[in-house]
């Protein structure tokens, strides 16, 4: 009876101290979930940092009689659009490390859409499926953001088109642009992902092209 009692107390011991390393988990798995929260916060604040603060100076200038208000607002809708696309990226890129090439589409030719407000003749197409790690889907669309940003008001003509055959490839031209800035850094950042990117202008066209692998498939060099 004694050996019963001895046992029942130190279970109700381990009980109370079950129950209070339970809460010490809860608490460290909230701690660690508002961790990652401000980390991706951060991220995203840092990813699209130039926009963001373009946009406030932007919309902080618009006086109701000025004559370029409608020029500046699409151009604010050029970059409300890569915050917006980016920062999903970011969202669902971190939620497995690998994003389905649609999603960088979709966030693609949202940016068309908004070039085309803006004036310019701008069109995409996408052949084929697959999956590529989320960071180099980022790459990808702020590389092509940079870009746009660049010559929006050279170009009159944009032509995108995403391929994955064998590996991820973008080839944009840019009519009456023969050459643009940003390039070579993003060159860069392309060959560290196993990566190419090239460029070439002919006669008022720029023509850029860059690919990137797809998960599961060999980098293939352009021909």
């Amino acid at each position: 009876m004694k050996l019963n009692r001895n046992l029942e107390d130190v279970g109700d011991v381990l009980v109370e101290e079950n129950a209070m390393l339970e809460g010490a988990i809860r608490l460290s798995e909230k701690k660690i979930k508002v961790e990652e929260k401000n980390q991706l916060y951060n991220e995203i604040a840092r990813e699209v940092s130039p926009q963001l603060k373009e946009l406030n100076e932007l919309l902080d200038s618009l006086e109701q009689n000025d004559q370029d208000i409608r020029e500046k607002l699409c151009y604010g809708g050029v970059l409300n659009v890569y915050i917006k696309r980016c920062s999903n990226l970011l969202i669902m890129s971190r939620q497995s490390g690998v994003l389905n090439v649609g999603e960088l589409w979709l966030a693609l030719s949202e940016s068309l859409e908004y070039m085309r407000l803006y004036g310019i003749k701008a069109y995409g197409e996408k052949k084929g499926e697959g999956f590529l790690y989320g960071k180099d889907a980022i790459l990808v669309y702020e590389s092509f953001e940079k870009i746009i940003e660049s010559v929006l008001q050279k170009t009159r003509a944009v032509m995108v088109l995403l391929d994955m055959k064998d590996v991820l490839s973008i080839k944009i031209e840019l009519d009456r642009v023969k050459s643009t800035r940003n390039l070579f850094e993003i060159q860069k950042k392309f060959e560290k992902c196993n990566g190419t990117f090239e460029t070439f202008s002919e006669e008022d066209t720029l023509y850029i092209r860059g690919t990137l692998p797809l998960l599961g498939t060999p980098l293939k060099k352009w021909s």
